[in-house]
């Protein structure tokens, strides 16, 4: 990919500012805040885009954004790739995202255009072209996340040849499915444990009623039957004394009377009879004292049998009663003997179902548990598969390190031979481990990065930057975009990158604030012209 033209249509404080380039070297040069690392960042964001939200990615959306009208926020990217030119179209505005990807040569518009963009930059991540091609200002260390990108990157492409294969994916993807088969087992057991618990619930509950049951059973066979108290006596004919006051109350009160004149009549008659003066007084007064007294024998003896007579026929009542009251109580004996009977046969009966019912509901739950004890038993089989997750897991990060202490040395002599150009041959070998960590190899010993000049160390990352976008882009020959890199170099220093970037034969953009770069470059330019086969 080579870039043809920058047009910053409003981007920063650019507004329709458009910029050539050309293959080799190109520096743009310019004082402090003239835009130069407002156009290194242009480059990246057509390549990639911005991001708003938090974070570096949300606070270079912010840097970036116009101010004087932030909606106007676009900008176009031309290049060439394959020997085609393409058109970048973006607009960065939040509310009204668009890219656009346009061939040049035929009109045809890309439908897929992050996925073309992708391509333009032979597959390289948005981390990896930060750290590998693209150096911003003070930026010459590689990121954190680089490392083990290009860790990675190396063991993938050594081991399939195919840079879509992608080992660290793989591992994501093994241990979400170890999660995802802890989440499952732990969710399963809790709800196995949770029907077990409740089916324990039930089986208690239903004890506590058998017992309670039971106890009401035994205190319900201890009732004697029922009865109305009333029991069948034997008949006796009543004395006199024996009925009832009411029923002595048969005489009229007339009779009383009468009898009781009659007997006073009678026995005064018959003593003025006695007493009288006269013979015929004393014959009618006797006369009629013993006609009285005759009236009340008479009236007496009719009381008398009258008063048998309703003493009789009140016996014979009393009797017809007992004898009807008897045939009701045996026959109310009998119904309650039969109903006794049908209620003791329901009662067995209910009690017979009610203990089926509960032998069923039983052994329902006991079929129940066993089944839930069993379903838990599986469980074993989630361990089984998060074990086996393990130890695939385990395999391929042990098939990995082998690749890269095997292949990742090919990485480290590419970086040395980067590195002995740079420092025209003072250090010429280094060492990765397997953290990406660099170790410098001198004859003497081996040296950490923080044991060389703050310069070395900038050409040690450069070396290290170079090397992997060359690994990473897969022969592709992307565009160095530099800002700045070289601040911190001395001018022999400055020389021995210029010169490895000449001899690349790479497109270069450089933005710096210095015009030495552009007077060792264009010394080198003539070197080569008069010496094509030499090198300083």
């Amino acid at each position: 990919m080579k870039i043809l033209e920058l047009n910053m249509k409003h981007f920063g404080k650019f507004l329709d500012h458009k910029i050539r380039l050309l293959p080799g070297m190109n520096i743009i040069y310019g004082g402090n805040e003239t835009g130069k690392t407002t156009m290194h960042a242009f480059i990246r964001a057509m390549l990639y885009g911005l991001e708003t939200g938090r974070g570096k990615r949300g606070e270079e959306y912010l840097l970036r954004q116009p101010w004087d009208n932030p909606a106007y926020f676009a900008g176009i990217l031309r290049l060439e790739h394959e020997g085609k030119r393409y058109r970048i179209e973006r607009n960065f505005y939040k509310n009204d995202r668009k890219t656009a990807v346009v061939c040049e040569d035929s009109g045809r518009q890309s439908e897929d255009p992050d996925k073309e963009i992708l391509s333009f930059t032979a597959g390289l991540s948005e981390t990896a072209f930060d750290s590998t091609v693209f150096i911003s200002q003070a930026g010459s260390r590689t990121s954190p996340e680089f490392a083990g990108e290009l860790q990675n990157f190396i063991i993938n492409f050594q081991e399939s040849r195919d840079q879509n294969l992608d080992v660290e994916k793989a591992l994501g993807r093994l241990k979400e499915q170890k999660k995802e088969l802890e989440k499952k087992k732990k969710q399963k057991q809790e709800m196995l444990d949770e029907k077990i618990a409740r089916k324990d619930m039930e089986r208690e509950l239903l004890n506590r009623e058998k017992a309670s049951q039971t106890h009401a059973d035994r205190k319900e066979d201890e009732i004697p039957e029922t009865s109305d108290g009333e029991e069948a006596s034997a008949l006796s004919v009543p004395e006199w004394e024996d009925l009832p006051e009411r029923e002595k109350d048969f005489y009229p009160t007339f009779l009383l009377l009468l009898n009781l004149l009659l007997f006073l009549g009678g026995v005064l008659g018959a003593a003025c009879g006695i007493l009288a003066a006269g013979l015929p007084g004393k014959i009618l007064l006797s006369a009629l004292g013993i006609l009285l007294l005759v009236l009340f024998g008479m009236t007496f003896r009719y009381t008398w049998r009258e008063r048998d007579r309703i003493f009789s026929q009140k016996r014979d009542e009393e009797q017809d009663k007992g004898l009807r009251r008897e045939a009701q109580l045996e026959q109310k004996k009998r119904s309650r003997a039969l109903l006794e009977k049908e209620r003791r046969r329901w009662q067995l009966q209910e009690r017979e179902n009610r203990l089926q019912e509960q032998s069923l509901r039983e052994e329902a739950l006991r079929e129940e548990q066993e089944a839930l004890f069993k379903e838990r038993e599986t469980l074993g089989a989630y361990d089984r598969q998060m074990e086996a997750v393990e130890l695939a897991m385990m395999r391929i990060r042990e098939v990995s390190r082998l690749i890269y202490r095997e292949t990742g040395t090919d990485f480290a002599e590419r970086v040395s031979e980067i590195l002995e150009q740079l420092t025209e041959g003072r250090y010429n070998r280094i060492a990765l481990d397997d953290r990406m960590q660099v170790k410098i190899n001198t004859p003497s010993r081996l040296l950490d990065l923080n044991q060389v000049s703050f310069g070395t160390m900038n050409q040690i990352y450069f070396a290290l930057r170079m090397a992997a976008g060359e690994m990473m882009a897969g022969g592709e020959e992307l565009p160095i975009i530099l800002d700045e890199p070289f601040a911190m170099y001395d001018d022999e220093r400055l020389e021995a990158a210029l010169r490895w970037l000449h001899d690349s034969g790479r497109q270069v953009i450089l933005f710096t604030c210095q015009r030495r770069e552009k007077e060792i470059w264009d010394q080198i330019r003539q070197d080569t012209r008069m010496y094509p086969g030499n090198r300083r």
